[in-house]
């Protein structure tokens, strides 16, 4: 059985294996790194656009208006809240809102979207049988 080990490791070419090992590697390391890259471009782009999302279980009310304090431009009064659910997801958009009352979501002002399977009771009442809140 040895004997026979040793004859067939013998016809093995060890070129011919590293080349193939090379190429997988090579092949999974061009892979690895075209994700990397989409995913860079992909956060460069929402810090460009002051585009930001969360996911979680459950959000507050009180998050929602400690990141409106957090993230509120000088000069700007009003913010807003928007709801709409997909499936079991909530989508929550948080965002600014100008002198006419229409979403800054051009990129010069911070939008956070947050993704969760519950909302607290005070976003309940809050948002009533609506699906938007004006803050101001």
């Amino acid at each position: 059985m040895t004997d026979k080990i040793l004859e067939l490791l013998k016809n093995i070419d060890i070129e011919d294996i590293k080349k193939f090992l090379n190429s997988d590697v090579n092949e999974l390391l061009k892979e690895l790194k075209d994700k990397v890259d989409f995913v860079l471009k992909e956060e460069h782009l929402k810090m460009a656009w002051n585009y930001e999302e969360k996911n979680t279980t459950k959000y507050s009310f009180n998050e929602a208006v400690k990141w409106f304090k957090f993230n509120m431009p000088q000069g700007i009064k009003t913010a807003a809240i928007y709801k709409d659910k997909k499936d079991e997801v909530i989508n929550l958009h948080l965002c600014f809102l100008n002198e006419n009352n229409e979403p800054l979501l051009k990129g010069d002002y911070p939008h956070l979207v947050v993704k969760t399977m519950e909302i607290d009771n005070e976003f309940i009442a809050n948002f009533g049988d609506k699906d938007l809140i004006v803050l101001k």
